[in-house]
């Protein structure tokens, strides 16, 4: 979240989420899934983003779900990429978008799985956690910071698809946030985090745990609609 951490440092902190995301998957999947249905559920009711139709597989969500993994907005065109913050974020003001400080955090497209995932967070923790599990059997890519911690003379980067794909999707969900004028220091991002990671060792432990306060804190956070006005 804090964009002046050092490359070399964020570099060490993502793969350590890698390995943590490849030792325990259960795990990883109920803390990313759950993260990311607070923060997709925290956008207002109006936006677009809550009304998407997606596949992962055979899982669906939505009333028109792609013929193939991936996502798509109410009008049919692709959750995945920049221009589905237009209606946020305006016009780019460049057509080289990593130039572009508004649209720089996502100037490259989501994979179809990522944007799938970004979907299925809409639909609540139980879904979203399920898809985020899905990913287990899929193949995976490397991301540019994945590569750069895979240097000659460090361990080799552990297979852990729930960390190339759902953090992606979690990274995009925060930003959609943010587009809404929030913070980049957001404390709702952090706190779910720390939240679901403590639940998550209680669904694995079969012990109680506050699933009542799930939607409150949600609609505690929850955004209000963008004035049209704005652009």
């Amino acid at each position: 979240m804090e964009p002046l951490i050092l490359l070399s440092q964020r570099s060490q902190f993502e793969k350590a989420m890698r390995e943590v995301c490849g030792a325990h998957p259960a795990w990883s999947a109920y803390v990313i899934g759950g993260t990311l249905s607070d923060v997709m559920m925290s956008l207002p009711d109006n936006d677009p983003w809550r009304q998407c139709s997606a596949r992962l597989g055979r899982k669906t969500v939505g009333a028109r779900p792609p013929i193939r993994d991936g996502a798509r907005l109410p009008d049919g065109t692709r959750l995945g990429t920049s221009a589905s913050f237009r209606d946020t974020l305006g016009t780019p003001t460049d057509e080289d978008l990593s130039l572009d400080p508004g649209y720089g955090p996502i100037s490259i497209d989501l994979t179809p799985v990522s944007e799938a995932l970004l979907a299925f967070g809409g639909a609540g923790w139980q879904i979203s956690s399920e898809a985020v599990s899905a990913t287990l059997t899929q193949g995976e890519v490397t991301s540019a910071v994945d590569d750069l911690a895979n240097l000659p003379g460090v361990r080799t980067l552990v297979h852990a698809p729930i960390y190339t794909y759902g953090i992606p999707a979690l990274r995009w969900a925060a930003f959609r946030r943010r587009s809404y004028g929030v913070s980049p220091d957001d404390p709702w991002l952090a706190e779910s985090l720390y939240r679901w990671s403590w639940r998550a060792g209680r669904i694995l432990g079969a012990m109680d745990w506050d699933e009542h306060m799930v939607d409150v804190r949600i609609e505690a956070e929850r955004l209000d609609p963008m004035d049209d006005a704005r652009f």
